[in-house]
């Protein structure tokens, strides 16, 4: 699925129709896929189901007290949650929370331990996300957690 998003004074300078020349025909190769959109269709209706069944709430709870230990690593700092999505800073480890040096790519490192341990995390800079699906469940919440600490003790110590 693509979408073309912009405000609608521009909206309106290429409203018209087509043998007009106005109309702004830009979109991405994968708009309309079709299976791209059985999928899309197949995740909101997981959404809703999911935010239905009170599961969403739920879920946010477990990655919150899954990855609270978190909270208290050496190299961990500023851990915080925004429904799904659970984020962190890492740091050199000192009283001081100083950042890696950019060029270490630490956040590169512990992705790199995560993924060989079956878990994907998402690194920008020193920052790492995860990002599960709604279909996650308790047990894998716990999993993720773990191998998060895990990639960040072998890629930090």
């Amino acid at each position: 699925l693509a979408a073309v998003l912009t405000h609608d004074e521009l909206y309106q300078a290429f409203l018209g129709e087509y043998g007009s020349g106005r109309a702004f025909l830009h979109s991405h190769s994968y708009t309309g896929f079709a299976i791209g959109c059985a999928a899309a269709l197949a995740a909101l209706t997981l959404l809703r189901e999911t935010r239905a069944s009170g599961r969403l709430q739920t879920l946010g709870e477990s990655l919150e007290r899954a990855f609270a230990p978190l909270a208290r690593h050496r190299h961990v700092r500023d851990l915080r949650r925004c429904g799904n999505i659970v984020a962190m800073e890492l740091h050199c480890g000192d009283a001081q929370q100083r950042p890696y040096p950019a060029a270490e790519r630490r956040g590169l490192a512990v992705y790199r331990e995560a993924l060989r341990r079956g878990v994907l995390l998402r690194p920008l800079g020193d920052t790492l996300y995860a990002l599960p699906p709604l279909s996650i469940s308790d047990d894998e919440i716990r999993l993720l957690a773990s191998v998060a600490e895990q990639a960040i003790d072998a890629a930090c110590d």
